[in-house]
């Protein structure tokens, strides 16, 4: 699987003229693990012909935006903001997950915005 943008439609379409987050070197990378999480959290409904052709502006708006999440979570810095504790000793670190806020919740938020009203996050048979 590609992924469900190009270089071309994050280029052009989506940045509307500000600078690339991620690098095109980086891109096919990025998208495809946004193109996975959008499949997860739409239980594959979006993989026919059909619903692609379909969905397509959100498929690329979507894609896009959730792969310069995942870059920027890419990061140490991201990522420690939900430790709750951490011990020098024993090399330990400790994840607050009853926030709300982990990298998985967010970015499920984003897939919402293009996908919770169309009925194919629900998970049970359409």
């Amino acid at each position: 699987m590609a992924g469900y943008a190009t270089w071309e439609e994050y280029n052009n379409d989506y940045l509307l003229g500000r600078a690339p987050t991620i690098p095109e070197t980086e891109f096919n990378y990025w998208i495809r693990e946004a193109s996975n999480k959008i499949d997860y959290y739409t239980f594959d409904r979006l993989i026919s012909t059909y619903m692609m052709e379909l969905y397509n502006d959100e498929l690329i708006e979507c894609s896009c935006k959730l792969a310069e999440f995942l870059y920027g979570t890419n990061n140490v810095a991201m990522e420690s903001a939900g430790i709750s504790s951490v011990s020098i000793t024993g090399h330990s670190i400790t994840y607050d997950k009853t926030d709300g806020n982990s990298i998985a919740d967010k970015a499920k938020d984003i897939v919402s915005l293009y996908f919770a009203h169309t009925g194919l996050m629900f998970r049970g048979t359409l």
